[in-house]
């Protein structure tokens, strides 16, 4: 099978309209509120023939955000994922994240250094890149504290499988503020957002 036959059976959404409207919304509320954990489930049955490398939650989250406008950086090679994101999308591939709108880590020890990411500038802070990463869990690993807008007062979160070094990588990236970058930790059908005006600090 040519590669372009195999392109035109990636699968997609389900119903390309609704469902993408349903995983928008969901991704908002993740970074709105950040430290709540958002299911996505019943927003893509379409996307079951991915490799269980690929979160449900990460895949649909990309399909609904990018477009011809939007590169994306994937990090292993995930040639099924940039098929699905070419195909219904129409987002180019990068082959490294210096310009990348959207970056997937599919290997969450292979998402450091956080600093290679785009950041935006001073006139243009919005033009940084979204990271979405692979997470064994959600919950289980060492509890992080979070402090900040759409937060009451704190909020605890505890994702597995992390580099050792993220936390600290990603609180010295304030001192650039309003630059920086959003992120999305993903397991399964589930995500949590991670916006830069969320301060984060390990506990213990």
């Amino acid at each position: 099978m040519s590669a372009i036959a195999s392109e035109l059976l990636a699968p997609g959404f389900d119903d390309p309209v609704h469902d993408a409207q349903r995983v928008f919304r969901g991704l908002l509320d993740a970074l709105a509120r950040p430290g709540r954990i958002v299911d996505l489930a019943g927003a893509f049955g379409g996307l079951s023939e991915l490799p269980d490398q690929v979160p449900r939650s990460l895949a649909a989250g990309l399909l609904a955000l990018t477009d011809a406008d939007a590169p994306v950086w994937i990090t292993p090679e995930a040639p099924a994922l940039a098929a699905l994101l070419r195909f219904h999308a129409g987002a180019p591939m990068q082959t490294g994240p210096e310009g990348a709108a959207f970056a997937a880590v599919l290997d969450a020890s292979a998402a450091l250094p956080l600093a290679r990411y785009e950041r935006g500038t001073p006139d243009y802070p919005d033009r940084s890149t979204t990271i979405f990463i692979a997470v064994p869990a959600l919950e289980g690993g060492p509890q992080v504290r979070l402090r900040g807008p759409g937060i009451a007062t704190s909020t605890t979160i505890a994702p597995r499988g992390l580099p050792t070094d993220f936390w600290r990588e990603r609180a010295a990236m304030r001192a650039e503020f309003p630059l920086g970058i959003e992120i999305y930790l993903c397991a399964g059908t589930r995500v949590l957002g991670l916006p830069r005006t969320t301060q984060a600090e390990e506990e213990g």
